[in-house]
């Protein structure tokens, strides 16, 4: 009972304190809350459009190659390939944040 009283007394004497721990602590959970939220949900949009797409479960980007046909049957020879798609895009030198 000593204790309960004592307690009470405390959170009276330091109110705007606790107060303004109660605040951070519900700022930060509403922020970690945030990024995790965003992060499944960017992962599992990813897995979502490069299925959509048809990409397998391995994708190649090569450039400068001269006979495209011969690399693909190539790739297509070794065992587990189910199948080949080539497209041509168009590359323009980009650099990712890696450098």
């Amino acid at each position: 009972m000593a204790v309960k009283i004592l307690w009470k007394a405390q959170i009276k004497k330091h109110k705007g304190t606790c107060i303004g721990i109660f605040v951070l602590i519900v700022a930060i959970c509403v922020a970690l809350c945030s990024v995790i939220t965003l992060s499944v949900n960017g992962d599992s949009y990813i897995a979502k459009e490069t299925d959509r797409l048809g990409f397998g479960k391995l994708t190649v980007w090569v450039s400068d190659v001269d006979d495209i046909d011969k690399l693909s049957l190539d790739i297509s020879a070794v065992d587990g390939i189910r199948g080949i798609k080539n497209q041509q895009i168009i590359y323009s030198e980009y650099e990712t944040a890696a450098g």
